[in-house]
């Protein structure tokens, strides 16, 4: 999953602007209905006929979920690199902050 997309090239600087997807990283999700939702009409699917809300035993809950989402910059390098490249710079130092320093 690791890449370096170029963006541009910026002639000033003489350096291209780069997207770098780094990895992956992982953080708690937590989801629950600021208001309780409103039951206003149900019909039965089996036979289409409304069913009588007095007798419906609805719950809401809340929900915690681990989601993953992808670690990406935004950098000026003087060269691009190619997915392997890129790769062995990731697994050499490791940390975000030890990558983009190396790639400045």
């Amino acid at each position: 999953m690791r890449c370096m997309v170029p963006v541009f090239y910026d002639l000033e600087r003489e350096k291209s602007k780069v997207w770098v997807v780094l990895g992956v990283a992982t953080r708690p999700l937590s989801v629950r209905y600021a208001a309780r939702p409103r039951l206003e009409a149900v019909v039965d699917v089996k036979t289409g006929k409304p069913v009588d809300l007095a007798k419906v035993d609805l719950q809401f809950e809340s929900a915690h979920f681990t989601v993953a989402y992808p670690v990406m910059a935004e950098v000026y390098v003087s060269k691009i690199l190619n997915r392997k490249e890129f790769r062995e710079l990731c697994d050499k130092h490791k940390t975000q902050e030890a990558i983009l320093s190396h790639l400045e």
